[in-house]
């Protein structure tokens, strides 16, 4: 098992939905789990949370219980099957709007482009078999998305479904035949998805999350809260620019006022241009 913090949560509701993950990403099971979760070496977690909105988002906050205590929050991606109005089976989508069936409350994704279809996606209480409307279908989505956008920030939370029935092939042909073969077509993809999402909480966090400089200079001499809020800025675009340790070395100096730290903090921050942050390349 990895022991770096996770950085990226796939939450599906059924066994099936998790095999193929479990084959092409190589996780293993996790023991002592009061839900089937799985685990592999690059940061990521698989949770089975059962079908429907409830225990899609009882599984978001049992896993994020266990990660409490790592410093990174991670992203959160939903997977699996959805029933569409018109698409063809096989079909992925990326959700961009959810409505939950039951309350009429709608929230709003930020999907990734990743060469998708983009869709609305309707959460019901029972498996849909009319397709009165040109939407997805599904029974966790909206359960799934109040949750995890709890935890995490909202453009790392995505939702990725596949088509495995339409009008023309309702709920009563799905099998385990089906589901497999559905999902199989978009392993690819949504490798694709879970790639950029792992490089965009990456991002997130590595000009986000406070520097140590920050730590350690805020304890140096009296500053204001203006002075604070400006020292931790500078820090951040510090250690954006690889200057920790020269910012650190600054903590050991003696200084006087708080103005004259932050005097000295901008020269060491000044001696290296800022330089654009490398954003993650987004497929077409």
């Amino acid at each position: 098992m990895a022991t770096q913090d996770v950085t990226l949560v796939i939450v599906v509701a059924h066994s099936l939905e998790a095999r193929p993950l479990i084959d092409h990403f190589h996780f293993k099971s996790v023991k002592s789990s009061a839900l089937p979760h799985y685990a592999d070496d690059h940061g990521k977690r698989l949770i089975v949370s059962g079908m429907g909105k409830t225990n899609a988002a009882a599984a978001v906050g049992y896993i994020s219980g266990l990660l409490a205590a790592q410093t990174v929050a991670p992203g959160f991606v939903n997977f699996g099957i959805a029933g569409h109005g018109s698409l063809d089976l096989g079909s992925g989508l990326l959700i961009s709007k959810i409505i939950d069936a039951g309350t009429e409350a709608a929230y709003y994704p930020t999907p990734i482009s990743c060469g998708q279809n983009m869709a609305v996606l309707k959460t019901v209480d029972q498996p849909e078999s009319i397709y009165a409307e040109d939407l997805a279908y599904d029974m966790e989505g909206s359960g799934f998305w109040q949750a995890a956008s709890r935890y995490s920030t909202l453009d790392l939370v995505q939702l990725f479904k596949v088509v495995s029935d339409n009008a023309e092939n309702d709920t009563g042909t799905v099998n385990k035949a089906r589901i497999e073969a559905v999902l199989a077509g978009q392993l690819e993809g949504f490798a694709q998805l879970v790639t950029q999402l792992q490089a965009l909480v990456s991002h997130h966090h590595r000009y986000h999350a406070e520097p140590v400089s920050w730590q350690s200079l805020r304890q140096v001499g009296h500053l204001t809260v203006s002075e604070q809020h400006q020292l931790r800025r500078l820090c951040q675009r510090g250690a954006a620019l690889g200057l920790d340790e020269a910012l650190l070395a600054l903590a050991a100096t003696p200084v006087g006022s708080g103005k004259e730290l932050l005097r000295a903090v901008v020269r060491c921050v000044e001696q290296t241009p800022v330089a654009q942050p490398d954003k993650p390349e987004e497929f077409s």
